[in-house]
C-alpha cells in the first residue's frame, strides 16, 4: 500500500477508519455493517424494545439490500464511486531527504494532521518521487508543477470534559451526563471507567461542531495503561418533537461507532457522518485508564466532496474492464494527462496503449502516490491495457530449462560412463575365458 503515510515503511487500514477522501481514492464501493454493532435496547413496563441507530455510513451511500431479509446486516453502495482510477494535470514533488525516508508528505515533525492533508492530495494530483517528475515534464512540459498541498478541511475549535458518570451510556438519553461532575485529565488513570465515564467534545463558540452535512474526523482519543483502546462514540445532534420536526432543547443519538486502535499514527483519525447540525461527540471509552486530553476534530462539508469528485469526474478513465491481473478502459483527452490507478504498484505491471491508428505502444509506468501505477495518457481517443508478469519470468524459464538441459547431460554423461565400464569389463572378461 501507500508510502505517504506515517511510519513510511508501511500501510495498514481498517474498515472502522471511514476516511472519505481515502476511500475514494482507493475506490471503495460498498460497505457492509451488522446490525448487532448499532442495536440497542430499554425495557418499557417491563417488555424489552430493541431499536437500531443509523449505521455510519458515508455520505453518498445507499442502502441496497432488502431491509426485510432478517440477516442482520444492512449493505450500502457508493452512489459517488469513481472507478480504477484517476487523470491530472498537476504532479508534486515528494521533496525527499537524504535518507529517502522523510519527505514533504511523510514530515519529521509527525503533525497528525498530515494524514488528512495527504489523503486531500491524493485526490489533486499525481504524487511521484522528484526524479519522476522532472523525467515527466522532460517530455510533457505542459504539466503544473506543485510542492505539498495546505490542509484544506477545517479544524475545530472544541471543548474537551471528562464526567464522572457512574452509569452506563443511555442512547435514548444522551445528556444525561449533565447532571454529574467534571474531573481534569490529569486523574483520568485513576477516575475513567470502563463503559461509565463520558468524554464530550463540543464547540467552544455555538451550538454546533457543524450545520451542514459533513465528513467529520475524530482523532481518536483513547488509550489504557493495558493497551486497551477500545471504545463507542457517539456524534449529537437535536432531538425531534411530536410532530416529527428538530427540537434543539433536546438530544438525539445521530449514529455511533464502535473503535478499536493502535498505536499507528495513520489510524488515529475516525470517519464520521451526519446529513444533519452535530451539537457534540460523545466518546465512552470500554477500559480503565488513560484518555487523552488533545483529541482534536477536522470537518469537510459533503458540498465541497461533491465538488471535488464532479472535477475528478470530467477526465474519467471510461469503459473498465477487470480480470486475472488485467484491466483495460478507454480515455478522450485533448491533452496528455497523468493517470495514477488504484492499482497497487510493482515492477510486473506493464501499460499499452492504442490510438486511433491501430499502433500499440507500451507506456513508461512510475510508483505513484507513493505505491500506486502511474504513467503519462495519450491525448485523443486511446485505449489502455494493463497486465501484469512475473518480473524475470521469462529469464528464469530459460535458467530453469538451461538447468534441466544442464541435468539431463550430467544424467545421460553418467550413463554413457557407466555404460562404457560395462562394456570395457565384460570385454575383459570374454578374453579371460578365452
Amino acid at each position: 500500500m501507500s508510502h505517504i503515510f506515517k511510519h513510511d515503511t508501511s500501510w495498514i487500514g481498517g474498515a472502522q477508519e471511514k476516511r472519505y477522501n481515502l476511500d475514494a481514492f482507493l475506490g471503495v464501493k460498498y460497505y457492509l455493517f451488522k446490525e448487532a454493532e448499532t442495536t440497542f435496547s430499554y425495557e418499557v413496563n417491563g417488555t424489552k424494545i430493541s431499536y437500531v441507530i443509523d449505521m455510519n455510513a458515508p455520505l453518498g451511500y445507499t442502502r441496497v439490500d432488502d431491509e426485510n431479509d432478517g440477516d442482520g446486516y444492512r449493505l450500502y453502495r457508493n452512489d459517488n464511486h469513481i472507478e480504477l482510477g484517476f487523470s491530472f494535470d498537476t504532479l508534486y514533488y515528494k521533496r525527499s531527504c537524504g535518507d529517502g525516508r522523510y519527505n514533504d508528505f511523510h514530515t519529521t515533525s509527525n503533525h497528525s494532521f498530515d494524514v488528512i492533508r495527504n489523503e486531500e492530495a491524493y485526490l489533486k494530483g499525481a504524487i511521484l518521487n522528484d526524479e519522476d517528475v522532472l523525467d515527466v515534464v522532460s517530455d510533457h512540459p505542459h504539466f503544473n508543477l506543485r510542492y505539498a498541498p495546505p490542509l484544506e478541511a477545517d479544524r475545530l475549535s472544541i471543548t474537551r470534559t471528562l464526567y464522572d458518570t457512574d452509569f452506563y451510556f443511555q442512547p435514548r438519553d444522551p445528556d444525561r451526563y449533565l447532571d454529574y461532575k467534571t474531573f481534569p485529565f490529569a486523574e483520568a488513570d485513576e477516575k475513567v471507567v470502563s463503559d461509565k465515564t463520558q468524554l464530550v467534545l463540543a464547540p467552544s463558540t455555538g451550538d454546533y461542531l457543524t450545520t451542514e452535512p459533513a465528513y467529520i474526523m475524530l482523532k481518536y482519543p483513547l488509550k489504557m495503561p493495558d493497551t486497551d483502546y477500545r471504545g463507542r462514540v457517539y456524534l449529537i445532534g437535536d432531538g425531534i418533537d411530536d410532530e416529527g420536526n428538530p427540537d434543539p432543547t433536546t438530544s438525539r443519538v445521530i449514529t455511533t461507532d464502535y473503535h478499536s486502535n493502535n498505536e499507528a499514527y495513520q489510524k488515529y483519525f475516525r470517519g464520521f457522518y451526519a446529513n444533519e447540525p452535530v451539537k457534540k461527540i460523545i466518546v465512552v471509552p470500554a477500559g480503565n485508564g488513560i484518555v487523552y486530553q488533545y483529541s482534536d476534530i477536522y470537518v469537510e462539508t459533503y458540498d465541497h466532496i461533491l465538488n471535488k469528485l464532479a472535477n475528478l469526474n470530467q477526465y474519467p478513465l471510461e469503459d473498465v474492464v477487470y480480470d486475472t491481473n488485467y484491466f483495460s478502459f478507454t480515455t478522450d483527452f485533448a491533452t496528455e494527462r497523468f493517470i495514477v490507478t488504484q492499482v497497487t504498484y510493482g515492477d510486473g505491471w506493464k501499460v499499452f496503449a492504442k490510438g486511433e491508428d491501430g499502433i500499440s505502444e507500451q507506456l513508461k509506468t512510475y510508483n505513484a502516490q507513493g505505491g500506486f501505477v502511474g504513467f503519462v495518457s495519450k491525448a485523443g481517443a486511446t485505449s489502455y491495457e494493463m497486465k501484469y508478469v512475473t518480473p524475470y519470468f521469462a529469464e528464469g524459464l530459460i535458467v530453469a530449462f538451461s538447468g534441466f538441459v544442464i541435468f539431463g547431460g550430467a544424467i545421460g554423461l553418467g550413463a554413457y560412463i557407466d555404460l562404457k565400464k560395462k562394456f570395457k569389463l565384460e570385454n575383459q572378461d570374454k578374453e579371460k575365458r578365452q
